[in-house]
């Protein structure tokens, strides 16, 4: 009857303890201003990225200052993301729970996104370590694979 029937066995301290660790360096990093700087890095993000035209953020509110997820129309979020990981920005496509698996996420469907759409999902995450300029170099090397893609795809008067 103890445990709802499961028996107990040794506790994973050294887990415990790096968990400890964790949540110390993250209590050390959240300075009082932390919130508000991570709030105005996703919007530089977001702006920045809009002037690639044809980009919808898939998630408006209420929403964790850290992390993006948008769409390129005309463009898949795989892609996109090899475009990417060439210039050493690594993004993910759909959402976090759904890293590793080739089908569409069930999180972007849930949120009403058809296939087409849920496939040309890209997810930026930030930190604290992310400042301006690598928002910056984010949003300028992003813009250009985007307009490059939409060129080698033969998209046509892609939105701007």
């Amino acid at each position: 009857a103890q445990e709802s029937g499961l028996r107990a066995g040794t506790e994973n301290v050294a887990g415990a303890m790096g968990m400890a660790a964790a949540a110390d360096i993250c209590l050390q990093r959240m300075t009082p201003g932390y919130r508000r700087q991570m709030c105005g890095r996703r919007l530089r993000l977001i702006s920045g990225l809009q002037e690639a035209g044809g980009v919808e953020v898939n998630v408006t509110g209420p929403v964790l200052a850290e992390t993006v997820s948008v769409r390129f129309s005309g463009i898949r979020g795989d892609t996109l993301a090899d475009a990417l990981d060439l210039h050493g920005i690594y993004v993910s496509t759909g959402s976090a729970c759904h890293a590793g698996q080739d089908s569409v996420s069930h999180v972007l469907t849930a949120q009403g996104l058809g296939e087409v759409d849920a496939r040309s999902a890209v997810r930026f995450s930030l930190g604290p370590e992310v400042s301006d300029a690598d928002i910056d170099r984010v949003v300028a090397v992003t813009t250009h694979a985007v307009e490059r893609l939409r060129r080698t795809a033969g998209v046509v008067g892609a939105p701007r």
